[in-house]
């Protein structure tokens, strides 16, 4: 069996961004362009939200904060 590297696996598939504040491999940041271009996988939505920006947009809630779900 031979090595993967699941980082490129996702990237080149386009289910995931190149993050470059954590990461500033050149070939990441080429396969992430080429899959855009190719409007691959999360690409070929109309605008794609990364999820830091959706994280900032939907915060978490604490569990002692939620709703309590309806028992029946």
């Amino acid at each position: 069996m031979g090595y993967r590297w699941i980082n490129e696996e996702i990237l080149t598939g386009g289910w995931a961004w190149h993050d470059q504040r954590y990461s500033d491999d050149d070939f990441l940041d080429t396969a992430e362009e080429q899959v855009r271009a190719k409007c691959a996988g999360l690409w070929g939505g109309t605008k794609p939200v990364p999820p830091w920006e959706w994280r900032q947009r939907h915060p978490a809630v604490a569990p002692e904060d939620a709703e309590p779900e309806n028992e029946a």
